[in-house]
């Protein structure tokens, strides 16, 4: 999980993943990125685009939400 309104957790997340990966027995883990925050439109700093473009480079799931509205949430325990 990263917040959409912070680059650093973007960044943050990647690093995190790579630990994973690292530590992983033989089968890799199903992973979701998840950018958190969404309903804080006037803060974002990492658009929908970027979150999308580092999962598939990590080979990942990708999804938005917000805890705030519950927007996405159920959407992305369903991926």
């Amino acid at each position: 999980v990263y917040s959409v309104c912070s680059r650093q957790t973007l960044n943050d997340a990647s690093f995190f993943y790579n630990q994973i990966m690292a530590f992983r027995e033989r089968k890799p883990p199903s992973v979701l990125l998840l950018g958190n925050m969404t309903d804080d439109s006037l803060n974002r700093e990492v658009t929908f685009e970027e979150g999308s473009e580092l999962a598939s480079s990590l080979n990942c799931h990708f999804a938005e939400a917000s805890a705030f509205t519950n927007e996405g949430i159920e959407a992305a325990f369903k991926t």
